[in-house]
């Protein structure tokens, strides 16, 4: 049952992939002129987590 889950999810999961990758690269070229890239690396750690529970909770049956 799960990995069925899983592959039905498999574009979603690509889709949120790609989100987070374009949102961690525009906030690390701009947040850096302004905070520490630790800073930076460390809130872009917690929006992806969010991101991420957020997709699999709207976005499963």
């Amino acid at each position: 049952m799960i990995p069925r889950w899983f592959e039905n999810r498999w574009e979603n999961g690509c889709d949120i992939a790609e989100m987070i990758a374009r949102l961690y690269q525009w906030c690390y070229g701009n947040l850096t002129n302004y905070m520490h890239p630790y800073v930076v690396i460390g809130i872009m750690v917690l929006v992806s987590m969010g991101i991420i529970a957020g997709g699999f909770a709207f976005l499963s049956d």
